[in-house]
């Protein structure tokens, strides 16, 4: 019979206490990783910097055991916490604020004061929200999108904080031109978030192959060429990367084929990008939404095509399904997986555990393949 986690710690977590844990820990993984989750809650509420890596090492270990437990009592004397201490699942499926597994187990907040974050797809929805809680927080912004008078506005409602740049994530040039505006004006850019996208609704059989073809172009083109035209500047400031992507890469559903393929395929990319910069000293983060209260989420789930499917689930997924999380609680998820430069942001709770189950290969490859 094992113990709760919040029994084990105390009002206040010392390495006494924190060493406990490893002989508390339960031999089973499905009920290590429950206490891995409800151990990562408690810590992060009382502000211990390495309550994800402590989560992330039962669900790796089948049980957190006391050298990773000693080794975590004293991570205020590592400049950078260990970096082998565990990966993902109990993170990601935490009860607490945990919606991030972090880069390499690094989870002390990064300030975002002076920081400058280059924003795609940033004239509305979550985009803009992100803009605010970002300038909120204290960092500049450089708003990218097509939308020119809705980005002027956004720009005139953040000044003296956000530049805005209208420029096409298709456009490579436009794009170079968004980058050289924002290392002029801000002296670098530290931060990328590309969320640039678009969707339209169709059998894949019925598609117009403009309308198709516009789509991969934006939303997983666009997101390699604001790669391409930010990286130079993440590698010289070993910033971080936030790629936008959505549930629909790990479940897909009808009707949205180019859409979900794009999605899922950005994500790819993204682990991939991981793999390759981390040397650089540049973190790559993937953002996976279900459905949020945008223009664009509304428009989709109010689809004819989109309620017939939904009128043909069962009650309880056709519910959970339509139950639409707050634009500014998206944002704030976002910011929080900015704060902690985090591998996976995932919104709402309901998304938690697809994505979950479907990383555990990514995270064992992350663990093996290092490159020189």
């Amino acid at each position: 019979m094992w113990k709760r986690p919040d029994t084990l710690l105390g009002a206040t977590p010392n390495s006494v206490t924190v060493r406990r844990l490893g002989r508390h820990a339960p031999s089973s993984p499905a009920s290590s990783a429950r206490f891995g989750c409800r151990l990562a809650g408690n810590l992060h509420d009382q502000n211990v910097g390495d309550a994800v890596a402590i989560g992330q090492a039962s669900a790796e270990h089948a049980r957190i055991g006391p050298e990773a437990a000693d080794a975590l009592a004293h991570w205020r004397d590592f400049p950078t916490p260990p970096a082998d201490i565990g990966e993902e699942m109990a993170a990601t499926l935490a009860d607490g604020p945990m919606e991030h597994a972090a880069e390499n187990g690094h989870t002390m907040p990064v300030k975002l004061a002076g920081k400058c974050v280059l924003i795609t797809g940033a004239a509305d929805g979550i985009g803009a929200a992100t803009a605010r809680a970002l300038v909120a927080a204290g960092a500049s912004v450089v708003l990218v999108d097509i939308q020119r008078e809705k980005l002027q506005a956004l720009e005139g409602a953040l000044a003296p904080e956000a530049l805005a740049v209208a420029a096409d994530v298709t456009d490579t040039a436009a794009l170079a031109s968004a980058v050289a505006a924002g290392v002029e004006r801000h002296g670098g850019i530290d931060v990328v978030v590309a969320g640039a996208g678009i969707d339209a609704i169709a059998p894949v059989g019925e598609f117009e192959d403009a309308t198709f073809t516009r789509i991969i172009e934006v939303n997983m083109l666009g997101t390699w060429r604001t790669v391409h035209a930010t990286l130079p500047e993440l590698r010289r400031r070993r910033g971080y990367l936030l790629v936008i992507s959505s549930g629909s890469a790990v479940v897909q559903g009808p009707y949205e084929a180019a859409y979900n393929a794009s999605k899922a395929g950005i994500a790819a990319f993204a682990n991939t990008l991981r793999l390759e910069e981390r040397r650089h000293g540049v973190s790559v983060g993937v953002a996976y939404f279900g459905l949020v209260a945008t223009e664009h989420g509304l428009r989709s789930v109010n689809h004819p095509l989109m309620r017939d499917v939904f009128a043909r689930a069962p009650r309880l997924l056709r519910d959970a399904a339509l139950q639409a999380a707050p634009v500014d609680a998206a944002a704030a998820a976002l910011v929080r997986g900015i704060e902690r430069r985090a591998r996976r942001v995932v919104f709402p709770a309901n998304q938690r555990l697809a994505v979950a189950l479907a990383s555990l290969p990514q995270a064992l490859l992350e663990r093996i393949v290092r490159l020189g």
